[in-house]
């Protein structure tokens, strides 16, 4: 072998080396194309070409299948807190809906005792259900506003 066959064959172990590495950007020279020389170096080059598309293309689905497990793993803890916040909620609701009902037996008791009590006496517990009413009416609302908020994380 001639000098300039070594250098060429050096050429082309050196590429082989980097492929080897991980480096794909490299070429082994390739003359005319008449020899046994430029068809292993045509090949290689061809080889570090491949190689490299489909390094990136692992490196690319390696990076989405993570995003994906990533937005799993949200979607999992999203529904885990959407479960954790409805429990109290419905105990909530069940709660505003038993107070609800106690006020509308209370109004029925103070229609009843109306020729019984005197006025300032029903105006008193008329204003005390009232504020009663004020405040089952914006507990329910605010249990909704949950209800909302975890419907919104079961759906994300």
């Amino acid at each position: 072998m001639s000098t300039a066959e070594d250098a060429r064959l050096e050429a082309i172990m050196n590429v082989i080396l980097a492929i080897a590495a991980n480096d794909f950007d490299r070429r082994a020279p390739v003359g005319d194309g008449d020899d046994v020389l430029d068809g292993i170096a045509a090949g290689v080059n061809m080889l570090a070409e491949e190689v490299g598309r489909q390094r990136t293309t692992e490196t690319r689905f390696r990076a989405g299948l993570l995003r994906s497990e990533r937005l799993a793993a949200v979607g999992t803890l999203a529904a885990g807190v959407a479960h954790e916040i409805n429990n109290p909620a419905a105990i909530l609701l069940a709660n505003f809906d038993a107070l609800d009902a106690q006020i509308t037996t209370l109004r029925s008791a103070i229609d009843g005792a109306r020729g019984r009590l005197g006025a300032a006496e029903v105006a008193r517990m008329e204003a005390s259900l009232a504020e009663t009413t004020e405040i089952v009416r914006v507990g329910l609302a605010e249990v909704e506003r949950i209800a909302t908020i975890v419907r919104a994380l079961r759906n994300f």
